[in-house]
């Protein structure tokens, strides 16, 4: 065989060179003319590059050896090349074959490998083709040893060169793809026989070496996704299987990862799945390491297959038949990571992987996706695990949440304007999802609100609103309530359909005005329930205001005469949609007329928008064509037969109940006077037999009651011939309300309009917040609408209904006992700018129970307000309620409390004889008022414990109406105690928002600035008082607030003036 010409056996120097640069091997640069002379001389000694490709190519061994060689790092990778090229391992173990195949195979590598190159010259030099091998027979083995030999490197150049082939390996691996990774034909490349032939030098301990960066060859095999180079150093070293986990699972970088960490950070799912295999068994180790390795794999963003390196990592190891994983290392922190480095299907894998942890009762996994606004992560959970929502996560200390840097806060709000009051701050310990809900999406809250609702009954549900987007509007509606006040029932009435008439002449006179006259009769035939309600304005006569969701509707039967139309329920429910902004209702309950009911297109009508999940409309025979286009969600349904066959036949045919998808299905067979055992009997076994598409089994009752009949109104006496005067008479302070009143009004005016300022916190807290805790309040009673209020019921009703435990609410602002209500009218008539909290603690106050009072003082107390008013007396107290009473004195809050009265004939009534009885112990309750009721001349009301009281008010023939003249008229005779807390709580909050009034507008005008809430009270009411007795231990202290504030006409002229005049009235009582 001739020698090839230098041109043929050149093989591209400069592109060597461009690779050596790529591992920091620097290549020479030229010198001046002396040194280049040098080198030239220097040159004759050795044998050029040239002519050793030739002896590689000819197959010369001998010659190569002999030769006197110089060969830097960049001739070292063309001369290893070259090698390669011309003896492939199937020559080694095979001998000659398919010599046309193998140059086939060795060419395509190299050309991938290095492609054409240009010599010095700039001309081009292709790798040649190689012959037959020569007769003796050589090896790759034999030729890569021979110069390695030769080549005497440096630890650093051996490095460079080992890391450049397992580049190369890791490319070629990522074209075959995984399935021939682990095959043994690949580590047979040529690439892997030059890097293991670098490895087995046995003078150099390449797999011990580490760069600046601490790494091994294993953390670069991993980093470039080359399984084959890691099998390779495995397959050169005799390694236990404990040292091998040290190599690949424990063995840091400075970045603190391990090999295996690398090529998960880096998405290389073959390369994590051939380590596994390597480490053998993998459930022995230790769950943080492998949750670390999770935590990379969360957070990788090289785009691979972090789903696919999930399972690996998590899967038992020997893996069976059956792939199992391993499911202790899921935890909560890994979760949220995953929730904060979204996902979907990575966030999906794990809480499959993870699910013990959902069910975990502190599981807090979606407070803390909704606190960081992973909005997406959020509807997944609540959609596909419901339960988490009624959890609380539990802010002890305000910690940090795992995986996370911000701290899970409170948030407040305060009051600004009349209407919906400010909302109980969260718990200091306990925050549900929606109080960490920060309004960014209204489909989240919505879907928070609705799985609330689910999930939880309406006593629970209550303990989930807060926050910052709750304002406290209504989450169900309860008319039942008022069958049994027929007075306020007509009054509700009226306000629903008021409100519907002027929505509907709002809409109708721009269509009238803008129409053609060919086009007028049609404006008529437009309804409200046609037009999408987002286009209404907001009418809210009745001043109370509806979420989008409720959680339930019950409506009564109304009564009126046979023949007349029934509208009643459709207008509520119409009203609902157009006026309140309502568009779904999960349970709706409907009372109907036995024998003239609703019209089925009044039904379609009345709940074709509101999304009904359950309902139970008592209507019979309803025709399941009518519900049909209604009732695609619906989930359960009650259906009330009279007994006529014609609609047990269509309920059971193929258009009847199979069209629904319904998971319960109520079926009531009503047996009255019309209908007869027999026939009862027959429809019930109908449909019990009948094959049904019900999720689960329909429920099918014969039903001997229609509608329970309404207990009546309550009993009211007769008012008398006295002539009974309203608060504002009875304290003698008309004037100074007024004076109140423009000073107030003043003020705002300043820092809103002319100071061109948002209204300051400072102002609105200077209006006192007062709880009201009694039997709610009836807005036919009292003007919501007029005042900042708050409320909440505390009065449930458990009714047993189909599978599931029914639990309904009583609306507070619907109250049928009129007590709260004409509370309230005291209070505001003495203080017009206060803030109400109503808070319902029974339906009627002769019937009281001591834990609910303990509940509504609670949520009161966490509203932050600053009187809680009890016009009512309990016979006994508890540790419980002590308790809450010292949780209210923590947060500055007075209670003012009635005393036993009106029957009432024992020695000690609570809250009020806490304040007697803290005497003798360490914790004082100064915070409690107990107040005796009394006429005029102060004369003690009928049965009232003259000892028991720390104030005397007047009780007696005081006006409990509101001033609001369109509203009922109170005509029951309220006195005693009751009366007088409530006068002594509009005074308290008059006191406290004068004070505060000066303090915003100059706190230099007061002496004293800093006094406790019921010391100012305390000394004032003193300075009110009269005295009608001289026993030191009871001086029987007749407050009048005349005798403190100025009620002269002219007493304060001014606005201006009143800050002054009352600045000096409060420092005169020291």
């Amino acid at each position: 065989m001739s020698t090839p010409s230098p041109r043929e056996n050149k093989v591209g120097e400069q592109g060597y060179a461009n690779m050596g640069s790529l591992m920091g091997i620097v290549p020479r640069k030229k010198k001046n003319k002396q040194k280049k002379k040098e080198q030239e001389i220097a040159a004759v000694m050795y044998t050029d590059t040239k002519t050793l490709l030739g002896f590689i190519e000819q197959g010369r061994l001998e010659d190569f050896r002999a030769a006197r060689k110089q060969i830097n790092s960049e001739n070292l990778f063309k001369l290893a090349k070259a090698i390669v090229t011309r003896y492939d391992p199937e020559e080694e173990e095979e001998g000659l074959g398919d010599e046309e195949g193998d140059e086939d195979v060795q060419k395509a590598t190299f050309e991938s490998l290095d492609g054409n190159q240009d010599d010095e010259d700039g001309h081009k030099t292709v790798l040649p083709t190689p012959p037959r091998s020569p007769s003796s027979h050589q090896t790759q083995e034999d030729w890569l040893k021979l110069l390695l030999d030769t080549f005497q490197p440096d630890v650093k150049t051996r490095r460079a060169l080992a890391e450049e082939l397992i580049q190369k390996i890791g490319q070629d691996e990522m074209r075959q793809g995984f399935s021939e990774k682990q095959s043994p034909a690949s580590q047979d490349s040529p690439v892997c026989r030059l890097f293991t032939c670098v490895i087995e030098d046995e003078t150099i301990d390449l797999l011990n070496t580490k760069d600046i960066m601490d790494q091994t060859l294993f953390h670069v095999a991993a980093i470039h996704g080359a399984l084959n180079a890691i099998n390779i150093c495995l397959s050169v070293y005799d390694l236990s299987c404990k040292f091998v986990k040290h190599l690949l699972l424990t063995s840091v970088d400075k970045a603190e990862s391990s090999p295996l960490g690398h090529a998960t950070t880096k998405s290389h799912l073959s390369v994590v799945s051939g380590m596994l295999d390597l480490l053998g068994r993998t459930d022995d180790t230790e769950p943080r390491v492998i949750r670390e390795l999770l935590i990379k794999a969360t957070t990788s963003t090289s785009g691979g297959n972090n789903v696919g390196i999930m399972r690996e990592l998590l899967t038992v190891r020997p893996v069976g038949i059956e792939r199992k994983f391993r499911t202790d290392v899921v935890d909560e922190d890994l979760l949220q990571r995953a929730a904060k480095h979204f996902n979907f299907e990575v966030f999906k894998f794990l809480l499959s992987v993870g699910s013990t942890i959902l069910s975990s009762p502190d599981c807090s996994l979606i407070h803390y996706v909704v606190f960081i606004d992973q909005i997406e992560a959020a509807k997944y959970l609540l959609k596909n695990f419901p339960h988490l929502a009624t959890t609380f996560y539990v802010d002890s200390g305000r910690e940090a949440r795992p995986g996370s840097n911000t701290t899970l806060g409170e948030r407040r709000l305060s009051v600004l304007a009349p209407g919906p009051a400010s909302t109980p701050e969260v718990d200091e310990e306990k925050l549900s999802v929606l109080a960490l809900y920060k309004g960014q999406d209204t489909e989240l809250r919505d879907l928070i609100f609705e799985t609330l609702m689910e999930q939880l009954p309406i006593s629970e549900l209550r303990e989930h609103l807060g926050g910052q987007t709750w304002t406290g509007k209504e989450i169900s509606l309860d008319v039942t309530i008022l069958a049994f006040d027929p007075l306020s029932l007509a009054a509700f009435l009226g306000s629903v359909r008021g409100d519907i008439e002027k929505l509907d002449e709002y809409v109708r006179d721009p269509l009238g005005q803008s129409a053609d006259n060919a086009d007028e009769e049609l404006v008529q035939f437009i309804r409200l329930a046609d037009i999408p309600y987002r286009y209404f304005p907001r009418i809210n006569s009745v001043g109370i205001e509806f979420e989008r969701i409720l959680k339930y509707v019950n409506i009564p039967f109304f009564g009126g005469e046979l023949r007349e139309k029934k509208i009643e329920a459709v207008s509520i429910l119409h009203w609902l949609r157009v006026c309140k902004g309502v568009k779904r209702v999960f349970e709706l309950t409907v009372d109907d007329c036995r024998y003239c009911p609703t019209t089925e297109e009044d039904i379609e009508m009345a709940i074709r928008h509101l999304d009904v999940q359950h309902l139970d409309w008592r209507r019979t025979d309803l025709s399941i064509t009518a519900i049909a286009s209604i009732a695609k969600h619906f989930k359960t349904l009650h259906l009330y037969s009279s007994g006529n066959l014609a609609t047990i036949d269509h309920w059971l045919g193929p258009k009847g109940i199979n069209t629904l998808n319904l998971d319960w299905l109520y079926i009531h067979v009503i047996q009255d006077d019309f209908v007869s055992r027999y026939r009862a009997t027959l429809c019930r076994d109908l449909c019990q037999n009948a094959k049904l598409n019900v999720k689960n089994k329909p429920v099918v009752t014969i039903d001997t009651v229609w509608n329970p009949a309404p207990a009546g109104r309550r009993h009211h006496t007769s008012v008398g011939s006295v002539r009974k005067q309203s608060p504002i008479e009875v304290t003698g302070i008309a004037h100074f309300i007024r004076s109140y009143t423009e000073a107030r009004s003043e003020q705002l005016d300043l820092a809103v309009h002319k100071l061109q300022v948002s209204l300051p916190k400072a102002l609105s807290d200077t209006r006192t917040k007062v709880a009201i805790l009694d039997s709610g309040v009836n807005g036919h009673r009292f003007p919501l609408q007029d005042h900042a209020r708050q409320g909440r019921s505390f009065v449930w009703r458990d009714n047993g209904k189909g599978h599931t435990v029914h639990q309904s609410e009583t609306s507070w602002w619907l109250a049928v006992d009129p007590h709260g209500s004409q509370m309230a009218n005291i209070i505001s008539q003495l203080d017009p700018y206060c803030v109400f909290y109503f808070v319902q603690i029974a339906d009627n106050m002769n019937y009281i129970e001591l834990p609910t009072v303990i509940k509504a003082l609670d949520w009161a107390i966490k509203c932050n307000v600053d009187i809680i008013n009890c016009s009512f007396a309990l016979d006994k107290g508890s540790n419980e309620l002590e308790a809450v009473l010292l949780k209210a004195k923590l947060k500055r809050i007075l209670i003012m409390c009635s005393t036993a009265d009106e029957g009432q004939n024992i020695d000690e009534v609570w809250p009020a004889s806490y304040y007697q009885r803290d005497k003798g112990k360490t914790e004082k309750f100064e915070h409690i008022f107990p107040i005796v009721g009394c006429d005029e001349n102060g004369k003690f009301s009928k049965y009232a414990n003259e000892e028991a009281g720390r104030y005397m008010f007047r009780g007696e023939d005081v006006d409990v109406s509101s001033t609001d003249r369109t509203l009922l008229k109170e005509t029951e005779n309220v006195q005693g105690s009751s009366v007088a807390t409530a006068i002594a709580s509009g005074i308290a909050s008059l006191i406290l928002a004068c004070y505060r009034m000066i303090r915003v507008q100059d706190a230099s005008l007061l002496q004293y600035r800093d006094s406790l809430p019921w010391d100012l009270v305390d000394a004032y009411f003193t300075k009110m008082s009269e005295k009608k007795s001289n026993n030191p231990d009871h001086p029987r202290l007749l407050v009048k607030a005349s005798n403190f504030f100025p009620v002269g006409k002219d007493d304060i002229p001014d606005p201006q003036a009143f800050f002054s005049t009352m600045a000096e009235y409060f420092n005169e009582i020291s």
